[in-house]
């Protein structure tokens, strides 16, 4: 009876130290292998994101022209001065009419170029911010 006692706890002994060996190389494995797929997963969602907000961006920068573009036309199409810079007839004044045009559409033009200067900065502060380890 005291032999089959030991032979019992050799039997377990065994069997315990072999399960406990795949046993401590499996869980770190699934571990790492949870970790690799949740970097992945977090890679993947960054990027959308980024392109999301590059949509936006240019969409927002498009919208910006395109009010440019529509105010500078409809000045040059009710103000006589601007249409006086387009007109053949008026050679003499060429110069102090071309100085006047300049002015009236430098006022629209740098309203809305102001706020495509902001988000060219905003851009450029998150790609140092990005691609330097150093600043936070």
């Amino acid at each position: 009876m005291i032999k089959n006692i030991s032979l019992n706890k050799t039997w377990f002994r065994r069997l315990l130290f072999s399960y406990v060996t795949i046993f401590l190389f499996i869980v770190p494995l699934l571990m790492f292998v949870l970790l690799m797929a949740f970097s992945e997963l977090s890679r993947k969602t960054a990027v959308e994101s980024n392109k999301i907000f590059t949509k936006q961006l240019l969409q927002s920068i498009d919208n910006q022209m395109k009010l440019i573009d529509n105010t500078i036309t409809n000045e040059i199409a009710s103000d006589d001065t601007l249409l006086g810079f387009f007109n053949p007839a008026l050679q003499s004044d060429r110069y102090y009419s071309g100085y006047l045009s300049s002015v009236k559409v430098k006022s629209p033009w740098q309203r809305c170029l102001s706020s495509i200067r902001s988000i060219y900065t905003g851009c450029r502060t998150i790609r140092c911010r990005r691609h330097t380890p150093f600043l936070s």
